[in-house]
């Protein structure tokens, strides 16, 4: 049983690392594409035609990932007051009833974002020429690294 803890663990600890390299990586390109953009528009009077689709892409998909960097950290936005305010068993309560939200949630986004990925797989982006679902598929994924961050979380939450 501990092996299969610790095996877990490992797991869940390189899922973390490769997603937040993931998004350092979509961050950088991102600053990189729109300082690019900006100095095409205001330097060199012209702007590339793919330098605003590729960086709506590269944040969408920082956006989305990152939401599971922060349920594995406890670094999202909170109201730190309801901690103060009832007693412990009330909030143990309350995390467990977020919890499970939060699982439906990124069952939702893995569900929905599939058919939508599906649905927008023949759309083209044209600044960039490659399948709108590229950015759609970013949703599923999310739902999904959400749904496994959670899952490492169990024991937090019983």
């Amino acid at each position: 049983m501990e092996s299969k803890k610790r095996a877990f663990k490992v797991f869940y600890d390189r899922l973390y690392y490769g997603i937040n390299n993931l998004c350092r990586a979509f961050m950088l390109v991102q600053v990189v594409i729109v300082c690019y953009v900006v100095a095409g528009r205001y330097i060199f009077k012209k702007t590339p035609a793919w330098g605003e689709e590729l960086s709506l892409l590269c944040m969408v998909w920082f956006s989305l990932l990152s939401a599971s960097l922060a349920v594995r950290d406890n670094t999202h936005i909170r109201m730190s007051i309801v901690d103060a305010i009832f007693p412990k068993k009330v909030l143990k309560f309350l995390d467990r009833i977020f919890y499970l939200l939060n699982v439906a949630f990124s069952l939702f986004m893995i569900i929905e974002g599939t058919k939508l990925t599906l649905l927008t797989i023949r759309s083209i982006m044209p600044g960039i020429g490659v399948s709108i679902s590229w950015l759609y598929v970013s949703v599923p994924i999310a739902g999904l690294s959400l749904m496994l961050t959670l899952f490492g979380k169990v024991e937090d939450v019983l």
